[in-house]
């Protein structure tokens, strides 16, 4: 068996680790590496498209080392790649396809990388974009470094500039040089770039590789869709996307973090996208040190760990700094700034599994939320179950919104059968009322609870019908109630649901507390969406009145600081059972292969 390289070595054990549980990370990251072994797998099979070439990665890698780093205490001295950059990099360059003319095509042309701040994910990008224009052997290779302006997106350029000035010798053998505006290759007519959203030249490109910085940053899809249409031109081009997490769960950013979560969960099948997330594990404590060095990969290194830890004393005695140190600095995401619910604790009481079909003999309580031209019309099936509540949904929506809206996923949301489009500028309420009308024909009705803003009319057209309906006021005496009857349910794990809108909109909600501890719902933006909480909140008004309420209200702790989850057991065993899956990929102890980076004495191939 062919010795790895030493780049190839470090990335396969970082891998390696973190799928036997020796490295604290989050199931994003244990799920990428993961996906690596499984596919190595599948590389032995002829019906497999790819394969794993650790050569071609590991060039890549020793490329990089070439240059110097330009700032920091560490000014002037060579990169050195940590394991999981190795990982990240011979992962995106490593995996091949095995048919078609060119042998070194690669399988991945999409790549998105979180990380927390500070952890280097810039320099990388502009290692990467150097690469891409010098040395990958692509004739008149366009790469770009592209964000919602010119002074972002002179971020990644500027420090690809700087390393490139960092070895003259090494830039002249590659026969390039730095202008003010462009690192250019004469032989290859090859050329390095920023441009921005607002430049108006992102049309039209012929691009080999597009580095995307800070994506959470862009409000729409549009220079990302532009640029992954130019893309379509090569055949060996390469979008790459990286950023820190955001606040901003409508945008194109949180959309491909989303898609990117399904394919590692294996729930879409998508072979040419490669991602990776760095967060603190979930139901990790914010101000545990451990969970910092999960989510800062280069700590020690890059970050420095007693300014994580000035920065976290004083998130912990400032409300106001608390989001911004959790998104910058451990890229967990804040939706609104300060959301109402703990979301790990929330996304334990996701079930996929769950189908509406099962419940037609138990209680439902359908909470209904009208809008009729921006907002979504929100109808919420609750269904009550030996005292555990089952919520599924059905939303509507006018074609103009959608077309007009600021929220990219509402097309996926549709194909998903979620949303329920009607044409014209205003939402059809027709559609809403048939529908209610099945459902009462469908399932064990108690009642339909509304808010009575635009739902009168209907409502009074139900009530013609025999049909159960009662109005709920979307006021303090209502909701704080029902609103805290959920906080008890989703840490008892008591309330289910598989709605990814519904998760969206609970992340939307901030609440506004009076003198009496009453909690009310509200939201920051327009296009910060709650309208299916609105629905459960009435559901839960009425469904509550059938469960004692006072044993949830005992503790006030469970209002603040939440409580310990007992049925969190131990997986340590586990772990170690699942890890010998991966004996056969056991790195063998071979003599060292150093690598000199001085290109003169052995050259970076």
């Amino acid at each position: 068996m062919k010795a790895k390289s030493d780049h190839a070595k470090q990335a396969h054990q970082y891998a390696l680790d973190v799928v036997k549980g020796n490295i604290l990370v989050a199931e994003w990251v244990k799920l990428a590496c993961e996906r690596h072994f499984k596919d190595l797998r599948h590389s032995k099979n002829a019906d497999f498209k790819y394969y794993y070439n650790e050569d071609t990665g590991a060039r890549v890698c020793r490329f990089i080392e070439c240059w110097k780093i330009f700032e920091g205490p560490k000014a002037g001295e060579n990169i050195k790649l940590m394991p999981w950059q190795c990982f990240i990099v011979c992962s995106i360059f490593g995996w091949l396809c095995k048919d078609g003319e060119r042998k070194d095509k690669r399988r991945y042309r999409r790549a998105y990388i979180e990380l927390p701040r500070g952890n280097g994910k810039s320099a990388l990008a502009s290692a990467l974009s150097l690469y891409m224009t010098l040395a990958d052997g692509e004739g008149g290779a366009q790469t770009l470094a592209a964000s919602t302006s010119k002074d972002v997106a002179k971020i990644v350029f500027f420090a690809a500039q700087q390393m490139a000035k960092s070895n003259p010798e090494f830039l002249k053998h590659l026969g390039a040089e730095i202008r003010a505006h462009v690192i250019f290759q004469q032989k290859s007519a090859s050329r390095f770039m920023a441009i921005s959203a607002d430049s108006k030249t992102s049309d039209g490109k012929n691009v080999h590789m597009v580095t995307i910085d800070e994506l959470h940053l862009h409000k729409d899809r549009r220079l990302y869709d532009s640029l992954e249409t130019g893309m379509g031109k090569r055949n060996n081009s390469l979008m790459l996307s990286i950023t820190t997490a955001g606040v901003d769960t409508s945008g194109v950013c949180f959309e491909v973090r989303n898609y990117l979560t399904k394919i590692l969960h294996g729930l879409i099948e998508d072979e040419t996208t490669f991602g990776i997330i760095y967060t603190i594990p979930e139901g990790g404590d914010w101000r545990d040190p451990q969970m910092w060095a999960a989510a800062n990969p280069g700590l020690g290194v890059m970050v420095m760990p007693e300014i994580i830890e000035q920065l976290c004393k004083k998130a912990q005695q400032t409300p106001a700094a608390q989001s911004n140190f959790r998104t910058k600095h451990l890229s967990e995401w804040q939706s609104a700034g300060a959301a109402w619910l703990d979301m790990a604790k929330l996304k334990a009481c996701i079930d996929n599994n769950m189908k509406i079909s099962d419940f037609r003999n138990d209680e439902l309580f359908i909470g209904l939320d009208l809008a009729s031209r921006v907002d979504i019309a929100a109808k919420l099936y609750l269904f009550v179950r030996d005292r555990h509540y089952y919520a599924f949904t059905q939303c509507y929506l006018n074609e103009a919104a959608v077309i007009s809206g600021k929220n990219s996923q509402y097309r996926g949301w549709e194909i998903e059968g979620l949303l329920t489009i009607t044409a014209g500028d205003v939402t059809d309420f027709d559609v809403i009322e048939r529908d209610l009308k099945k459902d009462a024909r469908d399932y064990n009705l108690v009642e339909i609870a509304y808010d009575p803003y635009q739902a009168t009319d209907l409502a009074q057209r139900l009530q013609k019908e025999r049909i159960p309906v009662i109005e709920v006021g979307q006021n303090v005496k209502n909701l704080s109630p029902a609103m805290k009857f959920i906080e008890a349910l989703i840490y008892d794990r008591r309330l289910h649901y598989n709605c990814p809108i519904l998760t969206w909109m609970f992340s939307n909600v901030v609440v506004k507390e009076d003198k009496n501890q009453n909690i009310f719902p509200y939201k920051l933006r327009p296009e910060d969406k709650i309208d299916l909480c609105s629905a459960l909140f009435s559901a839960i008004c009425r469904a509550m009145l059938k469960e004692d309420t006072t044993s949830i209200y005992e503790s006030q702790e469970l209002f603040t600081l939440g409580r310990v989850d007992n049925n969190n057991n131990n997986k340590e065993d586990d772990i170690v059972d699942e890890s010998t899956k991966y004996d056969e990929f056991e790195v063998v102890d071979k003599k060292k292969q150093n690598f000199d980076p001085e290109w003169l004495k052995h050259g970076w191939r």
